[in-house]
């Protein structure tokens, strides 16, 4: 079931947010879009939805692909930067739990970035098998726990060390933001939601910044929950909390920069050939 004031924080949040995760955070999230592609098997002619789709990365990737795409987010925000890079993909602000399509409509499906975002990921994931044609394909990205994916986790780290929080009304609690790093839970979602032929593979890269004053421009500027706690303390709270992140932030400095590890899970699966109805 979902949680309505955790969901209109994440769309308000996301909505202002917008520009700025186009900007500065899209160049990590594109990392896992050809992964993501070839997971789901987005191809010419197929009709595929994107899901959660924030500014717009994979639905741009599979319209490359000769794909009829359609994009759900809760976001007009991040809807309205997507209609304006491609309006020939169709774009609707919905809930992923609640999808404006008929059972059986999408060939292929991909969700970057956005399960551990939604407070009912198994209802999405169920939606997700409704509309689904049999043989059809989903795929999804999450990321790796913080010790290893360490663009977010070392906000998560000082956050914790620090015990920063913010009020209820400014961030309402939600899900545990790392319960789909581990990777049976993410592989169990697809697996209770009854899909088949699911595979899992974990990616690393690295993203390199020119500072790491970035790299804090990242985390106020693209994390939902992060940007909120860290809005939420006075100036002064804020900067020495700033001034202790780019000191940590040093130490992954190389030559080309601060180099920041990232690993993420991709998952897929499908829906039976033989499948004779919506789960």
């Amino acid at each position: 079931m979902s949680d309505d004031a955790f969901d209109r924080f994440e769309r308000d949040v996301h909505d202002r947010l917008a520009p700025s995760y186009r900007d500065l955070f899209e160049p990590v999230t594109a990392l896992a879009v050809e992964g993501l592609l070839d997971a789901a098997g987005v191809r010419p002619g197929g009709r595929h939805g994107d899901l959660a789709c924030g500014s717009g990365i994979v639905a741009l990737g599979a319209l490359e692909r000769g794909a009829e795409v359609e994009a759900f987010d809760l976001s007009p925000g991040m809807l309205a930067i997507l209609h304006g890079r491609a309006p020939e993909i169709q774009v609707a602000s919905a809930s992923v739990e609640r999808l404006p399509v008929e059972d059986r409509h999408f060939d292929t499906l991909t969700m970057s970035f956005g399960i551990g975002h939604l407070s009912a990921p198994d209802a999405a994931i169920a939606e997700a098998r409704r509309v689904l044609k049999p043989g059809g394909r989903i795929a999804l990205s999450w990321w790796s726990g913080p010790d290893e994916n360490r663009v977010n986790g070392l906000f998560v780290d000082l956050i914790e060390e620090l015990a920063l929080t913010a009020p209820p009304d400014l961030l309402p609690p939600g899900p545990p933001i790392f319960r789909f790093a581990d990777r049976k839970a993410l592989v169990g979602l697809l697996d209770e939601a009854g899909f088949e032929d699911i595979c899992l593979e974990s990616l690393g890269f690295r993203h390199v910044v020119p500072a790491a004053a970035d790299w804090w421009d990242i985390g106020q500027g693209a994390f939902a929950r992060v940007s909120a706690i860290l809005g939420a303390q006075s100036d002064a709270a804020r900067e020495r909390v700033r001034a202790l992140f780019l000191e940590r932030a040093e130490t992954y400095r190389t030559g080309d920069g601060i180099s920041i590890p990232i690993k993420f899970h991709l998952v897929s699966g499908s829906v039976s050939e033989a499948d004779e109805g919506a789960a």
